[in-house]
């Protein structure tokens, strides 16, 4: 697809079968993602569509949540984090940010380290304001202060 913006959607998704999330993009209604999804052999439980936002440019979009949650990221398109804490936070950034973003093109890859650690840092202040639980709010403070000494070093 090159630099060409695909119109489509961003989701998260669960499943009651698997404790992780999933982050993604699709062309076509998410719902429809879903059940191809669900028809994948090996595929336990039913991926549901919880949240779901229509972009101009879903490779960007996708990207963009995948920043603000990496510091909860397992494997691929998949973040251990509380559903909707994380439904919270996806519409606080995609309402927050939207309009910039659609006029950005410069890339996160092209900001130096202390740029993207100080996003992180942000991303996590945002999770900490609304997390509800008392371990993971534990969790991100020690991940902010860690952050926090790499940008003073």
């Amino acid at each position: 697809m090159g630099n060409k913006k695909v119109k489509g959607f961003v989701y998260i998704m669960n499943n009651p079968k698997n404790p992780l999330l999933k982050i993604g993009k699709c062309v076509d209604n998410p719902i429809i993602r879903a059940n191809t999804l669900n028809k994948q052999t090996g595929t336990i439980g039913k991926w549901q569509p919880k949240w779901f936002r229509e972009v101009d440019d879903i490779t960007f979009f996708e990207n963009y949540l995948h920043y603000f949650f990496y510091e909860y990221l397992e494997e691929k398109e998949y973040y251990s984090f509380e559903i909707d804490q994380a439904i919270s936070i996806a519409n606080l950034i995609m309402d927050k940010f939207e309009k910039i973003i659609k006029n950005d093109t410069v890339s996160f890859i092209l900001l130096n380290t202390q740029e993207r650690i100080s996003k992180r840092i942000h991303a996590l202040g945002i999770a900490l304001k609304y997390s509800t639980d008392v371990k993971e709010q534990s969790k991100i403070r020690e991940r902010i202060k860690k952050l926090e000494k790499e940008i003073n070093n």
